[in-house]
């Protein structure tokens, strides 16, 4: 890319992908909303639990391909390669389909042990044989849409995965509750939605796949590949376990709707994760093509403006949390306010999750996915430990306690050692801007909050609105970078340009 493009791209493609998300927490909301509405805690909860095992399982048999195609389709195409483009991608989907449909019959023959396990009953088996059929899809779809990723064509991907999906799904729930179901409203939604991703991801991959590599003879570099994808199995298999290890585990100590009250947390705390997410899934080819072409000066510079953007979108949703906590959670009913301290402690772990920026993403691009092995399995048995030890004791904020103490630990690791490795870090000399803003705007409106003694959800909302405009103004006023304003630029035009 020439100066200033690889900015360009990480920005416009960040805008899209951060439009996409925004528009998919909303349907996302709304759906939970209504869910909850309709059902309760015990219904989600169990639906929820079920989800957590599925979406274990289709990691494990992505078996880290999802990302080796990440890696290895643009490296291949960039170089013309079309056999190998073709091999890689007929591997990293014909191994995991296989497996799926294989794991697939398993799960759906022991879900009964599986829900005796859990001591749920009826209703938790019920969830893991309609998710069992779900297996393959979820498995396959999910690879499809990391090579339409590896394509740079993320806004197909936003608009297959965060939008027309969502929509569908919740289509098919309001459907499905009028139609008298209750439960099976939830899975079968669930399993259709993703049977729509996986058609769809077809669709744009022969859309945008060069047509040579359909007509070569595919080469397959199996050890390289695999050589490449198993320690971010492993990697991702454990961040993904540490990341359910509380719902895994509240789901086995407490009951169903102690997991519907923490799953309602764990979903606004993900509102945390947006910012990162997007800017993580446009530099991740853009980090393999600076490591590529050993351009580190540009992958530093870009390093330290992601980074600092993240942490400029986080803060004050962390603060908005910090001081709205139990009008937050008493949006979707009295009984979740009892999740207001444990949303706070969860929200405080997506912090220092964002303000260490795409380090994990950076030790993976940059050929050292081993060091996220190493991360992943240490805080695993970390987390383990503290859920088994706060679990029992403190049940939801101890499942909170537990694994906002993780993600701090493993993102601390992963600071140190993308300064040990690579000899670069993610901070520069203005990170204090955004960070005195945040202090700022939120001692006023708390200030406010208590004077008043404000409580109820409509002025709150004001008080809120008030926080993100105090919020930006302060950021302005302590002046942005060049570098920002481009990026700001950038966005701009990709939202005012005509047509």
């Amino acid at each position: 890319m020439k100066k200033n493009q690889d900015t360009s791209f990480i920005a416009k493609n960040a805008f899209s992908q951060s439009i996409g998300l925004i528009f998919s927490k909303v349907i996302g909301y709304v759906t939970f909303f209504y869910v909850i509405r309709v059902l309760d805690a015990e219904y989600y909860g169990i639906y929820f639990l079920a989800l957590t095992i599925i979406t274990i399982l289709a990691s494990i048999l992505c078996m880290g391909l999802h990302m080796a195609v990440v890696r290895y389709v643009p490296l291949y195409l960039g170089k013309d390669d079309y056999q190998r483009t073709r091999g890689t991608l007929i591997l990293a989907t014909g191994v995991p389909l296989i497996l799926s449909f294989i794991m697939g019959f398993v799960l759906y023959f022991f879900s009964g042990s599986i829900s005796a396990l859990f001591s749920k009953g009826e209703k938790l088996e019920l969830a893991i044989k309609y998710f069992a059929f779900l297996l393959p899809f979820m498995t396959v779809g999910k690879i499809w849409l990391e090579v339409i990723r590896a394509l740079k064509k993320i806004k197909y991907r936003v608009i297959v995965e965060r939008i027309l999906a969502l929509v569908l799904k919740l289509i098919l729930i309001v459907i499905f509750f009028f139609a008298g179901l209750k439960l099976t409203s939830l899975l079968l939604s669930e399993v259709l939605t993703y049977v729509f991703i996986l058609f769809a991801s077809l669709y744009f991959l022969k859309k945008f796949l060069p047509e040579q590599i359909f007509k070569v003879e595919p080469i397959f570099e199996n050890s390289r590949i695999i050589k490449f994808s198993i320690p971010l199995f492993l990697s991702g298999l454990f961040v993904l376990i540490m990341y359910r290890m509380d719902v895994l585990m509240l789901g086995y100590f407490g009951t169903s709707e102690q997991v519907g009250i923490y799953a309602c947390s764990l979903k606004i705390v993900i509102l945390l994760t947006l910012p990162l997410f997007s800017f993580n899934s446009i530099f991740a080819p853009v980090i393999s093509e600076y490591f590529g072409l050993k351009q580190m000066q540009k992958f530093e510079q870009n390093f330290k403006i992601v980074t600092r953007w993240i942490l400029i979108l986080v803060l004050p949703f962390f603060v908005l949390i910090l001081i709205f906590n139990s009008q937050i959670m008493g949006i979707f009913g009295d009984e979740f306010i009892l999740g207001s301290m444990a949303l706070v402690i969860l929200s405080f772990g997506q912090l220092i999750n964002s303000a260490v920026g795409p380090s994990g993403l950076v030790l993976s691009m940059s050929g050292n996915p081993k060091y996220n092995l190493l991360n992943s399995s240490l805080v695993l048995v970390m987390n383990f430990w503290l859920n088994y030890w706060l679990i029992p004791i403190y049940g939801i904020i101890g499942a909170a306690i537990a694994t906002s103490t993780a993600f701090v630990v493993i993102n601390l690791l992963k600071l140190f050692e993308v300064y040990y490795l690579i000899k670069v870090y993610p901070y520069s000399r203005n990170f204090y801007k955004p960070i005195t803003a945040a202090f700022i705007s939120g001692f006023m409106v708390y200030y406010l909050k208590k004077i008043f003694l404000i409580e109820d959800i409509v002025p709150s909302m004001f008080l809120a609105l008030l926080l993100f405009i105090l919020f930006v103004s302060i950021v302005f006023l302590l002046k942005i970078e060049p570098q920002d304003k481009e990026l700001i630029y950038t966005i701009q035009r990709k939202f005012f340009k005509k047509g």
